[in-house]
């Protein structure tokens, strides 16, 4: 018989002393002797001079690490097996259901014979030049089994998501090449089960699922639930869904505002401009009737709501209170112009996918979508204090221009902060001159803000630029607060690639011509430089400043979103779908 090691014998002792009832008092004598040993060599260690007492306790320290490291060793190690060996179990466990479910899997063939059999006369039907048959079998593939496109080219639709501004808001995406790419980030403005209801709605019958249709999302895109700060709501819908969210607590079976039952319920199937403005002779004051009707059962009831409220020239979010009565009549009131506000940001969304869509079939026409994205600030990656408190800025004017089947982006950018009628109309001038000589008409897409885009002034412009360019220009804006598209990535693009290389001490940008020269050559944008002279020289050309000094005004501007020149004449109109074909 082998000798026993220390550790055995250690154990077979101590079973000795349970047996005889005996290792308790073991184990407290035990102890004591290890705590009058620990006060001992403690007593020892702070006797011991400075140095020697140092080096005394560091040797003490790396003993324990050492000890902590090893026991951390063998526990990881440890718990690599563990998991090793319950993934096994797993795997095997997933691999045995597959192997009985493939067992019983019914076929459409009665055996494997007749399957080889269909197969071999599938294959001799096939041409017999190789390139051929890849093309019939690529074809077969993309009608019976390929994953519809459809998602893919809905999801990214300026209605359905909206392009992050910021030049920090990318992803890197890597193409199957290997080849790596930033792309601006764009966020679904609604759930993605509203998405797929939509979707569903539009194209009739999907073989897809919504897990799928979800998967189809492209990386660039990013769920409604991750979406940061929104600096771009719209303010009449923000009001209209705070109030009917708080309505809804008391009157729990109306339909969630936003989704589709909504104005299923309310309105007529399907939903027409009159019964939009409130005209129609079914549906004419149902919904407010509805509201007015609850609230009339319970007036006095208390309820809070928030609400974006103008004041002393500031818009601040407020919670309100009232009875349920002062919710109601609120709602009675906000709902008549927001329901056209709905109508409008439908139909000229509407109206700008035809105008783009139509492009590709006219080689005349041309769509040009411009907005002004945030100033880029002259940040230096090393910068002293004084300069941090005083930063230069740089003014990017941005521009996605379609010419049948290609889009193009651009931005104009200027040390020139002002983005007024007299920045504007140069820097659409001097845009102007990127498009091919055989255009004809060109359909302007923008914003409407008064200080910049829809003003007497902008209008007024339109016959002079129609006369020096010789085509017909049609400027169409978006509801108020919805006017997203590609031209919200394109300054973020362009300021990322800029500070990318100011962070890596590549450039030092000062003004725009710096910030030119910065952005990246793989940059598909085109960035033009202009100066506060080129604007002037422009306007004088144009002799705009003396026709603005004579500009009548244009009554009802504010209602329209659709100007054209008509005999000679700036003409407004509500939307625009008459002239698209929508």
């Amino acid at each position: 018989m082998p000798a026993l090691t220390g550790a055995e014998r250690a154990k077979k002792h101590i079973e000795k002393l349970k047996a005889e009832g005996k290792y308790k008092d073991f184990k407290l004598k035990r102890i004591a002797i290890q705590k009058k040993w620990r006060e001992k060599n403690q007593t020892e260690i702070l006797d011991l001079p400075p140095r020697q007492f140092i080096k005394k306790r560091d040797e003490i320290r790396s003993k324990t690490n050492q000890r902590v490291l090893k026991h951390r060793k063998n526990y990881e190690a440890l718990r690599k097996a563990k998991v090793r060996e319950e993934t096994k179990k797993r795997v095997k466990k997933h691999r045995d259901i597959r192997k009985i479910l493939e067992a019983h899997h019914s076929s459409v063939y009665p055996n494997d014979a007749s399957r080889r059999k269909a197969v071999s006369r599938a294959i001799k039907t096939l041409p017999k030049s190789l390139i051929r048959r890849k093309e019939v079998v690529k074809e077969m593939y993309a009608k019976y089994f390929d994953v519809p496109k459809a998602p893919k080219a809905a999801i990214p639709r300026p209605d359905i998501s909206q392009q992050a501004p910021g030049r920090k808001d990318f992803v890197t995406i890597k193409v199957d090449s290997g080849e790596k790419f930033k792309v601006q980030k764009k966020y679904l403005i609604f759930p993605i089960n509203d998405i797929y209801d939509k979707f569903c709605k539009e194209i009739g019958s999907v073989p897809l699922k919504r897990s799928k249709f979800f998967a189809l999302r492209p990386k660039h895109i990013i769920s409604s639930s991750k979406t940061p700060h929104n600096i771009c709501l719209c303010i009449h819908h923000s009001n209209f869904n705070y109030a009917i969210n708080a309505f809804k607590k008391v009157m729990q079976e109306m339909p969630q505002h936003g989704d589709t039952d909504f104005y299923e319920t309310y309105f007529c199937e399907p939903i027409t401009e009159d019964c939009y403005f409130g005209e129609c002779k079914n549906c004419k004051g149902i919904f407010i009737d509805t509201i007015l009707g609850v609230a009339s059962c319970n007036k006095e009831a208390k309820v809070k709501w928030q609400a974006w409220v103008n004041t002393d020239k500031r818009w601040q979010n407020k919670t309100q209170t009232g009875t349920l009565e002062t919710l109601a009549n609120y709602i009675a009131q906000l709902a008549t112009h927001f329901f056209k506000h709905r109508y409008i940001n439908e139909e000229q969304l509407k109206s700008y996918r035809a105008s783009v869509a139509a492009v590709k079939n006219d080689k005349t026409t041309a769509v040009m979508q411009i907005d002004f994205a945030e100033n880029y600030k002259c940040i230096y990656q090393d910068e002293a204090g004084n300069a941090h408190w005083n930063q230069s800025q740089v003014s990017l004017f941005t521009a996605a221009i379609w010419v049948h089947d290609k889009m193009k982006s651009y931005s104009v950018v200027t040390d020139d902060s002002d983005h007024t009628k007299r920045t504007i109309v140069p820097y659409i001038d001097r845009l102007f001159e990127e498009l091919p000589k055989h255009i004809k008409t060109i359909h302007i897409w923008s914003d409407g803000p008064s200080s910049q885009f829809k003003n007497k002034f902008i209008a007024t412009a339109l016959p002079v630029l129609e006369k020096k360019n010789k085509f017909k220009i049609c400027w169409s804006f978006f509801a108020a607060s919805h006017g997203k598209g590609p031209t919200d990535g394109t300054g973020g693009a362009l300021k990322n690639q800029v500070w990318t290389a100011v962070k890596s001490r590549e450039v030092i940008v000062c003004n725009a011509m710096d910030f030119s020269k910065a952005v990246n050559k793989k940059s598909k944008v085109k960035v033009m430089v202009m100066n506060s002279a080129d604007v002037d020289q422009r306007n004088a050309s144009l002799n705009l400043n003396i026709l603005y000094e004579h500009t009548k005004p244009m009554l009802g501007i504010f209602d329209f979103h659709h100007l054209r020149v008509v005999n000679g004449e700036v003409k407004g109109f509500e939307t625009t779908k008459s002239f698209v074909g929508v």
